[in-house]
């Protein structure tokens, strides 16, 4: 998930669409969203982790 999502904002950012049309500092826009997606994917996983880890116990 996380790649596809990834790869959908570097073409976004690339052809300055969508949320990078028109900003000042479209990198710095960009390097939040990627961070933003990844968070989320490390909450994903912790939380299967977790959910794996409480139910072996």
């Amino acid at each position: 998930m996380t790649a596809e999502a990834a790869i959908q904002e570097k073409i976004l950012f690339q052809t300055l669409s969508g949320p990078y049309d028109k900003q000042h500092e479209p990198f710095k826009l960009l390097v939040k969203r990627v961070e933003n997606l990844l968070s989320k994917e490390h909450d994903h996983w912790s939380q299967y982790i977790n959910e794996n880890n409480n139910t072996n116990a």
